[in-house]
């Protein structure tokens, strides 16, 4: 386990890493080192500190010289820790101090933690938080405490620093990410895109390193791919277009590793999620819609990558292209928000509406009738069928989804009045057929019997609208002609006085 100890050292704070161990009986010579370094760090006196480091250091030369380490990475490992330490000191200047370790310092613990880190996978994750503890040590004191170390010799360690370092510059481009100075944001990203090519390829295969480097590669590619949207002709010509594939394999890869090794980081990417939804936000406000969608998009496909839950970022992108009037786009996009159950009955409809209004009426039966078999309850996605299926000469698929509509909520007044309106109209229809018929024809009584049974059925709802409003008009004369045509003269007077008392 990993306990995360603050110390202050040399006039600075660092945060160091201190492991627990299972001990044997006999404590070793390199575990008693270890001790002894970590009881100097708990020195309030600078001086003190110096004369515990040293005697680490003894201890841990006498083990060097008495044992091959090449077997024993836990040993190694504590060397290379007080071997740092013992650098990070000797940039005090303290000529006593100095003349009692060696000037190449780091050069010995860079190869401890490259021998560490090769013979075992045990101690990845420990000496990638100490090495990050001396690049931040590096970047807050200008010390260059890597410089002349041969660190260059031991690609597994240069690598990790090389992470380290991009991952810095890249935090760097998110901290200073503005879109008001976006041609800055730019280059503040390629300067951490150039970091991370001086990675070299020969990283340990299943390290720990090699999963967060391989993050922060996509990561690096997902930024790159969101900038490139502004259209900048420098930026875009300076990068690869095909970022979002490059991001993906990068990904793959990472996750691949990270499974393998029993590593998850909670926050992976969320500084680009962050910078994203800044940028697609912009976008919008300045009524570049197109561009926000865009926006939008990416953060999905990120989300799609890394495992979390975007699905909000396609309803974004639905909206971004409805307000930008691109109508294909945004039911595409509100339906693929309904799929993703991101407020599903609402965008269901949103898309059938959209697709209905482009010509395109199959489609939208189709998608209502989908939405519908998810939700049957939905009073408003039965109702918008019905009146569809009205339209397209379907009355009997339209009385049934009207009926569904009004028995789902009986105070649903449009659907009161779409289903009267409906009846109402295919009684009409049969009677004007009835009426064309030639004289004597044996199917006239048939058909306009056949009328009067809808007129019928038309008043029932009718008149349940009604009751909510009462004055209605169209409504009211609907009601007159229903009942002057069934020749029922004392409703059809009735309904006559109510329309010259409403006028």
């Amino acid at each position: 386990m990993i306990i995360i100890k603050k110390t202050v050292l040399i006039g600075f704070t660092f945060v160091f890493p201190l492991m627990s161990w299972t001990q044997t009986s006999l404590q070793t010579d390199a575990e008693r080192a270890y001790s002894i370094y970590e009881s100097a760090l708990e020195q309030d006196d600078l001086n003190i500190t110096k004369v515990e480091i040293l005697k680490a250091k003894a201890l841990i030369d006498k083990v060097s010289s008495e044992n091959d380490l090449s077997k024993d990475p836990k040993s190694l490992y504590y060397k290379g820790i007080i071997y740092s330490t013992i650098q990070m000191i000797r940039f005090r200047n303290d000529s006593e101090f100095n003349s009692q370790t060696p000037e190449n310092a780091m050069s010995i613990a860079t190869y401890s933690f490259h021998e560490a880190f090769t013979k075992s996978n045990s101690f990845d994750k420990q000496i990638g938080n100490f090495i990050t503890t001396l690049v931040d040590f590096d970047a807050k004191n200008s010390t260059e405490i890597f410089k002349n170390s041969s660190i260059e010799k031991y690609p597994e360690i240069y690598n990790i620093k090389l992470s380290i370092d991009a991952r810095y510059q890249f935090d760097s481009y998110c901290l200073s990410f503005s879109s008001d100075e976006i041609l800055a944001s730019m280059q503040n990203l390629l300067k951490a895109r150039n970091s991370f090519n001086l990675i070299s390829k020969k990283v340990k295969t299943d390290s720990l390193t090699t999963a967060i480097t391989l993050f922060l590669e996509g990561d690096l590619y997902t930024a790159i791919h969101l900038l490139r949207i502004y259209n900048d002709s420098n930026f875009n010509s300076s990068t690869l277009s095909n970022t979002l594939e490059l991001a993906s394999s990068a990904y793959s890869k990472a996750f691949t590793i990270a499974k393998k090794i029993n590593y998850k980081s909670d926050f992976q990417s969320l500084n680009t999620l962050l910078i994203g939804e800044v940028q697609a936000k912009t976008f919008f406000e300045n009524k570049e819609y197109s561009k926000s969608a865009e926006t939008y998009k990416t953060l999905y496909k990120l989300t799609e990558l890394i495992g979390r839950n975007g699905a909000t970022y396609i309803y974004s992108a639905a909206i971004a292209y409805h307000n930008g009037n691109d109508l294909p786009n945004a039911g595409k996009y509100y339906l693929k928000s309904a799929e993703l159950t991101i407020k599903p009955e609402d965008n269901y409809l949103r898309a059938a509406q959209i697709y209905l209004s482009l010509g395109q009426k199959e489609e939208t039966i189709r998608i209502l009738k989908t939405a519908i078999d998810k939700y049957p309850e939905n009073k408003t996605l039965n109702f918008y069928l019905g009146t569809i299926y009205m339209e397209s000469g379907n009355d009997d698929a339209a009385t049934i989804s009207l009926k569904k509509a009004i028995a789902i909520d009986p105070k649903f007044w449009d659907a009161q009045y779409q289903l009267g309106a409906h009846l109402s109209n295919i009684g009409s229809k049969k009677r004007n057929e009835a009426n064309a018929l030639k004289l004597n024809d044996p199917n006239f009584d048939k058909m306009i019997a056949q009328s009067d049974e809808y007129y019928k059925q038309a008043i029932i709802p009718l008149e349940i609208y009604l009751s909510e409003f009462t004055n209605d008009k169209p409504v009211l004369k609907n009601l007159y002609q229903l009942y002057r045509a069934l020749k029922n003269t004392e409703k059809a007077l009735e309904y006559k006085k109510r329309i010259d008392a409403a006028e």
